[in-house]
């Protein structure tokens, strides 16, 4: 998932893109900041409003029934990832 912050407000918003959909431009390891061409038909096809609507009410629903997990390290949540 990537995190993409607009320029000029400082709300961030979170869309889905497979990585073959991701090409490299360039990369400035001084500022850590890669420049990428996204294909504008894969944004369409990947972020649909009623997609993401569907996973909000979801992680919702989980987290009322007590449903989910927590970590206090990155760690713990690889090795959780990784089973």
């Amino acid at each position: 998932m990537l995190k993409l912050r607009n320029m000029n407000t400082t709300k961030q918003t979170l869309i889905n893109l497979p990585l073959t959909d991701i090409k490299p431009l360039y990369r400035n390891d001084k500022e850590q900041t890669l420049i990428v061409e996204v294909k504008i038909k894969a944004l369409k096809n990947n972020n649909d409003p009623d997609i993401l609507d569907a996973v909000i009410n979801q992680a919702r629903l989980d987290y009322a029934l007590g449903d989910y997990k927590s970590f206090d390290n990155a760690d713990d949540l690889i090795q959780d990832l990784s089973v």
